[in-house]
C-alpha cells in the first residue's frame, strides 16, 4: 500500500511538475541562445554583408537541431535569410515559437523568427525521471532495511543497555557497561550516563580514601589494617603460612609535638612514615593506627626473620636527626612483635600481644624490639585484674588514707601531715602505692584516685579539728595537666570547708617539665586559690635555678637520696647544705 501511495504520487505530482519545471528551464535556455544570436547579427546587419549573416545563421542550426523554423526579417519586412523549415513540423506541446528583436541603441534592425521542438529533450526527461523512480522504488525496501539496521545498532540497543544501566545505578551499582558514544542525541545521552557514572565512582574513591586511608600520611588507617590482617589471617590458614605483627611506637613523640608544635610533630609523623615504608618489603602492609602508632603486616617465609629484618632496619632509619628549619629532633621507636601462629591466631590477641611486647620495650628505654613471650602475658594479666581492682577499690571504697607528720625541727612540733594512700584489697591485704600507682597513671585513673585523695583528705582534716596544721597532698603529672583540676580544688575547698592557705599540693620536679609554659600558667592559677605548692623529689630530675625562679613554688623538698647519709657523705652534705643556702635565698621553704 505504501508503494502504491509513493507511485501514485510520483506519476500523478511529482513527474508532472518537475516536467513543467523543466519545460519552463529549456524555454529560458532558448531566449539565452537568441541573445547570443542577437549579439553575432548586429555587426553583419550593420554593414549589409549578407554572406556573413548567412554564415552566423548556418553555424547556429548545426549547433541546435531543435531549430525547425527559422527566419530573419528586417525592420521594414525585407527578409535577410530565408525560412529554414521542415515541411511535416506541426503544432505541439513542446513546439516554441519565439520573435526575437535585433537591437542596437535601442533601434530595432531586424526580427528573429523561431519555431523550436523541445519534444525530445522533454521526454528524454521523463524517462530519465521514470528510471529514477523504479530505482527510487527498488532502494526504497533497501533503504527501510538499513534503516531498521542502523536503528537497532545506533539507537534501540544503546537505548536498551542505558536502560540497563540505569535500573543498575538506580540500585547502587555504579560499574556498569555503557555504549560507544556517538554524535547523535543518543551518544549525548550516552556522555551524560559516562560522565554521572565517572563523577560518583570519583567520589566513590575519595570517600574510600578518607575510610581507609590516613589523611596524614596517606597510609592505610586502622580500619584497613584490620580488614587486610583479618584476611592475611584467613589466607595464612588455609595455606598453613605463618604472619608476624610488628607494633611501632614512637619515643618522646608527645614531649616533640607539645615542645616544637602541632605543625612540626606533622611533619615528624610524615618523614618518620616514608623512613619506615622504606623498610617494609613489597607484600607486606604498613598502616598508621593513629598518634604515633604503626603497624606492619609481614607476610612470613624462613621462621619469622623476615620480622626481625624489618625491625632492624627500622631502629636504623630513625637514628638519624629529622631537619625542619633550626629545629632537628631526634625520635626513635619501641617496636613489639607477635607471631602467627605460634602465639595467636585472631586479630584481637595478636594486636594485644604486639602492643605487650612494645611496652615491654619502651620499658627498656626504648629504641629497640622485642617479641612477645607468655612472661609478658602473664604481666599483663596482673595488670589487667590490678586495673579492674582499682576501679572496683573507686567504687566500693578500699582505699584509705595513712598521714606522714612534718615535723618543726626547732621546736619539735608537728605543722603539717602529708596524706599517702593505701590500698585495703579484700583479698591482697594492704598494697603500697608503689605497687599501683604507675598502673593507675598509665590507664588514668590516677585522676579520679587524686580527687578522692584529695576530698578525703580535706574531710579528715575538718573532722580533727585541728587549727593551723597544713596539709600536703600528692599531684601527679596527669592530674596537674588535667582540664578539670582547678574546678575540682575549688570546689573540694567550697564543699569540705577546708582552709585553702592550709593546703599544699606536691608536685615532682620532672612533672612539671612536660610543658614548661604551661606548667607556669597553671601553678600560677593554683596560687590564686590561695593553695600551697611544693616541689617533690628535688634534684632528682630537672634541676635548674631558672625553672625555680619562673615557676610559683611556696615549698623545696629535697630527696631522701640526697639526705639519707647525711653527715657521713661529704658530697651529700655539700649538695643539701647548697639546696638549703639557694631556698632560703629564693624565699623558699625546705
Amino acid at each position: 500500500a505504501t508503494l502504491i501511495v509513493i507511485i501514485a504520487s510520483i506519476e500523478l505530482y511529482w513527474i508532472p511538475t518537475l516536467t513543467e519545471q523543466e519545460v519552463s528551464k529549456q524555454v529560458k535556455n532558448q531566449t539565452a541562445q537568441l541573445n547570443v544570436l542577437e549579439i553575432a547579427l548586429i555587426d553583419p546587419i550593420l554593414n549589409a554583408d549578407l554572406a556573413h549573416i548567412h554564415l552566423v545563421l548556418d553555424e547556429i542550426l548545426i549547433d541546435h537541431p531543435e531549430w525547425k523554423r527559422l527566419s530573419l526579417k528586417e525592420a521594414n519586412g525585407d527578409q535577410l535569410y530565408p525560412i529554414v523549415e521542415q515541411p511535416d513540423i506541426a503544432d505541439d506541446d513542446h513546439v516554441f515559437k519565439f520573435k526575437h528583436p535585433v537591437k542596437y541603441s535601442d533601434v530595432v534592425l531586424a526580427n528573429i523568427y523561431l519555431s523550436a521542438d523541445l519534444t525530445e529533450s522533454i521526454q528524454t526527461f521523463e524517462h530519465q525521471l521514470r528510471v529514477l523512480d523504479w530505482l527510487l522504488l527498488f532502494l526504497l525496501p533497501l533503504v527501510a532495511i538499513v534503516s531498521a539496521l542502523l536503528q537497532d545498532r545506533f539507537v534501540r540497543r544503546p537505548l536498551h543497555q542505558l536502560a540497563g544501566a540505569a535500573t543498575r545505578i538506580a540500585h547502587g551499582d555504579f560499574d556498569v557497561q555503557l555504549p560507544e558514544a556517538s554524535t547523535d542525541e543518543v551518544g549525548q545521552l550516552v556522555l551524560a550516563f559516562d560522565g554521572m557514572c565517572k563523577m560518583r565512582n570519583t567520589a566513590q574513591s575519595a570517600l574510600e580514601e578518607l575510610a581507609y586511608f590516613d589523611m596524614l600520611t596517606r597510609l592505610p588507617n586502622r580500619a584497613m589494617f584490620k580488614s587486610h590482617l583479618t584476611h592475611a589471617l584467613e589466607d595464612a590458614a588455609r595455606n598453613n603460612s605463618t604472619l608476624s605483627l610488628i607494633f611501632i611506637d614512637l619515643d618522646r613523640f608527645k614531649v616533640i609535638n607539645d615542645t616544637l608544635g602541632h605543625d612540626v610533630g606533622d611533619r615528624l609523623l610524615v618523614e618518620a612514615a616514608e623512613r619506615i615504608e622504606t623498610c617494609v618489603r613489597a607484600g607486606d602492609l604498613l598502616a598508621r593506627l593513629g598518634g604515633d602508632e604503626f603497624t606492619i603486616v609481614v607476610n612470613e617465609k624462613n621462621q619469622h626473620r623476615g620480622s626481625l629484618v624489618i625491625a632492624n632496619r627500622i631502629v636504623e632509619a630513625l637514628k638519624a636527626p629529622f631537619v625542619f628549619g633550626n629545629q632537628k629532633p631526634v625520635i626513635s621507636p619501641s617496636i613489639g612483635i607477635a607471631l602467627y601462629p605460634e602465639q595467636s591466631s585472631d586479630y584481637g590477641t595478636l594486636m594485644q600481644y604486639a602492643d605487650t611486647a612494645m611496652y615491654q620495650a619502651k620499658a627498656m628505654g626504648g629504641n629497640c624490639y622485642k617479641y612477645y613471650s607468655s612472661e609478658m602475658g602473664i604481666k599483663l594479666t596482673r595488670n589487667m585484674t590490678m586495673e579492674a581492682g582499682l576501679r572496683r577499690a573507686l567504687v566500693e571504697d578500699e582505699f584509705i588514707l595513712h598521714y606522714q607528720p612534718k615535723l618543726e625541727l626547732a621546736s619539735g612540733k608537728i605543722v603539717g601531715v602529708e596524706a599517702l594512700i593505701r590500698w585495703m584489697d579484700p583479698v591482697e591485704g594492704m598494697i603500697p602505692p608503689d605497687n599501683f600507682i604507675p598502673l593507675a597513671e598509665e590507664t588514668g585513673l590516677i585522676i579520679p584516685i587524686g580527687e578522692w585523695v584529695l576530698r578525703k583528705a580535706c574531710e579528715q582534716h575538718a573532722e580533727w579539728g585541728v587549727p593551723d596544721m597544713e596539709l600536703a597532698v600528692n599531684l601527679s603529672a596527669n592530674h596537674l595537666y588535667d582540664a578539670g583540676l582547678l574546678a575540682t580544688l575549688k570546689d573540694t575547698l567550697e564543699e569540705t570547708g577546708f582552709p585553702a592557705h592550709q593546703l599544699e599540693i606536691e608536685i615532682t620536679e620532672n612533672a612539671l617539665m612536660h610543658d614548661v609554659a604551661k606548667t607556669v600558667c597553671i601553678l600560677e592559677q593554683i596560687r590564686e586559690l590561695g593553695v600551697k605548692i611544693a616541689i617533690d623529689d628535688f634534684g632528682t630530675g630537672y634541676s635548674s635555678l631558672n625553672y625555680l625562679k619562673r615557676f610559683a613554688i611556696d615549698t623545696i623538698k629535697i630527696d631522701r637520696s640526697f639526705v639519707s647519709d647525711i653527715p657521713h657523705d661529704a658530697d651529700d652534705v655539700a649538695i643539701t647544705s647548697a639546696t638549703i643556702a639557694m631556698a632560703h635565698t629564693l624565699h623558699r621553704r625546705l
